[in-house]
């Protein structure tokens, strides 16, 4: 057992969700002070795989993390999904391409499998955290007999998987698992470069009746669950990254001060950590069964928005990549690729959302009831006056979703960090994406994310609403910044 590490487990208390650092935290520890994928490695060759055997021991072994992907009924211990997503996160803070291979990429393709037989031959490799390949991007594949044929654009194929996982295209598709073999109808067509996530080895391949050893019909629900919860695990990346631009700021000296005094800087550090709280508060609506599916869309955009904004405060740094910086231009590659990471069945566009005059109203009345839950007043008063909007196109539907999920969650009262001027900030974001014009936040809103920010680096609590510890035991940077 890695010294302070915990199993993972189903039954961790919810009080303790907030206050103590989930188990991979702690067998990880410091990426920046020793602890295992260490942010210099990853700027010495972002090309070389990071999952070694040793990395693959802790998080399996010793830190339970094949058990906690896999259902009770196959052998795992399967914990609630934002539990799961809680110590997922770990992954996602230091290497997001680890954390796909590990992690998000098994979730995907193992969502709804735990009720078919198929899991018998697929549970023994994600309990042992073995490698598994999982079929991405563009496919057409046919066929549900013993064996399949037909090509995938884009597959993740980690170094010695036996077994792909691939979704059939057609009027009934199905997920397979297929075996791995160049000689049975398996044949890699050319390796995929990607901008991010660049040690996931990706390819595209060509199945000639290749063998079948299980299929299943794909399970709705679970393949929303996961796809919530992965898009919840980038999160967690956007959070590392505003936690790297803290010392940066307030150690890079400009004007006889330093950056971090500047009211610019200031106001890009809120946007970020005002996108992120967004992005997960959709997300938590989400795994908790709300209609914010179609929110989840949005948060690829506010999570690219929230690095464009760091982007923008670390100016000519971020290409010279100055130590100990350097990983955020790696993040920022990572968060742009995102959307690598999910299962896409067929070449045909989706169609086109037809939204009737009607469109949206359930979704504002949402955020109507929520303004008159409280006494009148400005944050009441502005909320009446976005749900008396109309849509006015198609991805309005998505921004009300994200109103629903952000007012919902200040309406609650069940998470200190949703404060009226926290609403008021994410309000002004989101009405930024109705009106398609920049809008400021106010002195207020700017100067209160600015004190929370400082406060989570200086506590190494993580900017979610979740409040973990992360990076124990030490410091995260030494807050000397970069010298002028």
């Amino acid at each position: 057992m890695v010294d302070g590490a915990a199993m993972i487990t189903a039954s961790t208390p919810t009080a303790n969700i907030s206050t103590l650092a989930p188990a991979l935290e702690l067998a990880l520890g410091n990426p920046a002070a020793g602890g295992m994928l260490r942010f210099d490695d990853i700027v010495a060759d972002e090309d070389r795989s990071r999952v070694t055997r040793s990395l693959r021991s802790t998080l399996f072994d010793d830190a339970g993390l094949g058990s906690a992907l896999v259902s009770p009924t196959s052998g795992g211990v399967r914990p609630t999904a934002w539990e799961l997503m809680g110590e997922l996160r770990a992954l996602f803070r230091r290497d997001p391409s680890v954390g796909a291979e590990l992690a998000a990429l098994p979730l995907l393709a193992t969502a709804g499998i735990w009720t078919h037989p198929a899991a018998r031959i697929v549970a023994p490799t994600v309990l042992a955290g073995g490698p598994l390949a999982v079929g991405l991007g563009l496919a057409q594949v046919a066929g549900i007999g013993d064996s399949v044929d037909g090509v995938v654009d884009l597959m993740s194929i980690p170094a010695g998987a036996r077994h792909a996982l691939v979704r059939t295209t057609g009027p009934d598709p199905h997920m397979v698992v297929v075996e791995i073999d160049e000689h049975a109808g398996f044949a890699e067509t050319g390796r995929r470069r990607t901008t991010g996530l660049r040690s996931v080895r990706f390819a595209s391949v060509e199945l000639r009746r290749a063998p079948v050893r299980a299929s299943w019909a794909p399970d709705a629900a679970a393949d929303e669950e996961a796809r919530a919860l992965v898009a919840g695990l980038w999160v967690a990346t956007v959070d590392t990254a505003i936690r790297i631009a803290v010392p940066y700021a307030q150690g890079r000296g400009l004007y006889s001060g330093t950056v971090w005094d500047l009211p610019h800087a200031r106001s890009l550090i809120a946007d970020a950590r005002t996108d992120l709280l967004i992005a997960d508060a959709i997300v938590l609506a989400a795994l908790d069964g709300s209609t914010a599916t179609a929110a989840l869309e949005l948060v690829p955009r506010l999570l690219g928005d929230a690095m464009r904004s760091l982007t923008v405060l670390f100016g000519s740094t971020f290409y010279a990549r100055v130590e100990p910086f350097a990983v955020f231009e790696t993040l920022v590659r990572d968060v742009a690729s995102m959307s690598l990471l999910q299962i896409r069945s067929d070449r045909v566009p989706s169609p086109p959302i037809d939204i009737p005059e009607t469109s949206g109203a359930v979704t504002r009345g949402l955020v109507l009831a929520a303004a008159n839950e409280v006494a009148a007043g400005p944050v009441a008063d502005r909320l009446a006056a976005l749900a008396g909007r109309g849509a006015r196109h198609p991805s309005d539907e998505k921004v009300w979703q994200a109103l629903s999920a952000v007012t919902g969650l200040w309406a609650g009262g069940r998470e200190p960090l949703a404060t009226s001027l926290w609403l008021n900030a994410a309000l002004t974001r989101l009405e930024m994406r109705l009106s398609r014009r920049r809008a400021a936040l106010s002195d207020e809103t700017i100067e209160a994310a600015i004190a929370d920010v400082e406060h989570c680096v200086d506590h190494r609590r993580a900017l979610t609403f979740d409040r973990v510890e992360v990076f124990p035991p030490s410091t995260f940077l030494d807050n000397e910044g970069a010298r002028s």
